[in-house]
């Protein structure tokens, strides 16, 4: 059940990173993830195995890519709950799960917000099961830093309400905002417990918040601490949650210098001359 919903993750990964292949591979191979599980998992019952949310071909090529990407989705989500229902604590299934609900509260559409903060909410209790087994893991710590972000995201994205008075309409908004500014900051504090760890990635992480949230100075302040540890790669900066800040000046600077650094780490080293003298 976990490698089914592995799999399903995978695709729908695929799908999001523009594999014009992954669907229609998906769909002529018989090792299709759903007639796999067939295969794979003959102890099964066949219905049980596929789920209620089983993909046929048709469905796939059918459906939108946004959408698309959601029924794959919930039909993974489908499995991991059946494989958690029969370990618990399995924590590599939980990692998965967590994967798969921050992709699809991310991915559902704006307006089910209902449906998308369900997804969100679910991840949220399974890495807060998750760090009470462990609480300085360091892939725990960064997926649900990366979770409360994407929610954060997610809230701002909702449009300010029309209804109700003026002042009714001003609650609202300070409220949406409120909610936004605190996963923020619980992300920020799990990508610190990941600094405090000694994770290399915890300090791109805070720059990556940081920069999201319009805080120059503390982007660039992390940004150029990660450089100086010499962790800093320029394809980082190529991450959209700089695009605030990449026509600035010190970006434009920094990237230069990795940049100059790469072509110097490629330009072949001269080789020593041949001591043709005997000993």
């Amino acid at each position: 059940l976990r490698a089914l919903g592995t799999v399903c993750l995978h695709w729908a990964e695929r799908i999001l990173a523009d594999d014009g292949e992954a669907v229609k591979k998906g769909c002529e191979k018989p090792q299709h993830f759903g007639e796999w599980s067939l295969q794979k998992a003959p102890e099964h019952d066949a219905k049980d195995v596929r789920g209620p949310g089983y993909i046929s071909a048709m469905d796939v090529e059918t459906a939108q890519v946004e959408e698309e990407v959601v029924i794959i989705l919930k039909e993974g989500r489908h499995y991991l709950m059946e494989a958690l229902q029969l370990e618990e604590e399995d924590l590599e299934t939980i990692m998965v799960l967590t994967d798969v609900l921050t992709i699809l509260g991310t991915q559902v559409e704006q307006e089910r917000e209902e449906e998308w903060r369900q997804y969100f909410e679910e991840g949220t209790i399974l890495f807060k099961k998750a760090l009470e087994w462990d609480e300085e893991n360091g892939e725990i710590l960064n997926q649900y830093g990366i979770l409360l972000t994407k929610q954060a995201r997610k809230i701002l994205q909702i449009e300010p309400s029309s209804e109700g008075t003026p002042e009714e309409q001003k609650a609202s908004e300070e409220a949406r905002l409120k909610d936004a500014e605190e996963l923020f900051n619980l992300a920020e504090r799990k990508f610190l417990d990941l600094e405090d760890l000694g994770v290399w990635f915890g300090v791109l992480n805070l720059a990556c918040l940081a920069a999201l949230r319009d805080k120059e100075e503390e982007a660039k302040s992390w940004l150029l601490l990660c450089h100086g540890r010499g962790q800093l790669e320029v394809e980082h900066l190529e991450d959209e949650d700089f695009d605030l800040h990449r026509q600035k000046p010190w970006f434009l600077e920094l990237q230069h210098t990795l940049q100059e650094k790469r072509l110097k780490a490629a330009e072949p080293t001269p080789e020593e001359p041949l001591d043709l003298m005997p000993a």
